[in-house]
C-alpha cells in the first residue's frame, strides 16, 4: 500500500469512527456492514454495548429494521478483535 492509499485509509476509518461516536452520542445504535453477514442483514452496536444482527428493508424510499438477535460475548468480542480499528 502506498502513501496515498494509506492516508485514504487513516481518513476513512477516522470518519468511520467519528460517525460511531456521533451515533452513540445521540443515542443511535451504529449500523456495520459486514462480508460476513447475508446480504441484507447488518451489526447494530448499541450505545450499551451489546450487538444485534438485523435485517435491513427496504420499503419504498424508507428503511424498515427486524431483530434477528442478539450477539453473544464471545461473538462480540470476535467482532471486536475483526474490527478492531473501528470497534476501539
Amino acid at each position: 500500500m502506498d502513501d496515498l492509499e494509506l492516508e485514504r485509509q487513516k481518513k476513512f476509518i477516522a470518519t468511520i469512527k467519528e460517525i460511531r461516536t456521533t451515533d452513540f452520542e445521540n443515542g443511535r445504535p451504529f449500523m456495520m456492514l459486514s462480508g460476513n453477514l447475508p446480504e441484507g442483514q447488518a451489526y447494530f452496536e448499541f450505545p450499551d454495548g451489546h450487538f444485534e444482527v438485523q435485517e435491513v428493508l427496504t420499503v419504498g424510499v424508507n428503511y424498515d429494521f427486524k431483530s434477528l438477535g442478539v450477539l453473544g460475548d464471545e461473538e462480540i468480542n470476535a467482532l471486536r478483535k475483526e474490527y478492531a480499528e473501528i470497534l476501539t
